[in-house]
């Protein structure tokens, strides 16, 4: 089984979307939502291609749509490292 590991930049994201979600839906819809998420790391370690290349980025990372966010990861062999989870309306074409 592949593993996923979450980059400085990814783990912050984490954790202001998380504290985001209690503030705004309360601690059950932000624990499922956090869950949902971790579940999709997991998932992307196992299959990276089920996300797709952003090539118009310098680095050419895959995104992977979760509800509302994206997941941007690269495709290596052990597994992925999961780069940062933006919102899907943020403006990450300019901030990558």
């Amino acid at each position: 089984m592949a593993r996923y590991r979450l980059s400085r930049a990814a783990g912050a994201d984490l954790v202001d979307l998380y504290l985001f979600g209690v503030e705004q839906f309360g601690t059950v819809q932000a624990d499922r939502y956090a869950a949902g998420l971790e579940a999709c790391f997991a998932m992307l370690a196992d299959n990276p291609n089920l996300a797709r290349e952003r090539e118009q980025l310098r680095q050419r990372p895959r995104a992977f749509r979760y509800k509302a966010h994206l997941i941007f990861c690269q495709a290596e062999a052990d597994g992925i490292p999961v780069l940062r989870i933006r919102h899907g309306r943020e403006d990450w074409l300019t901030d990558d």
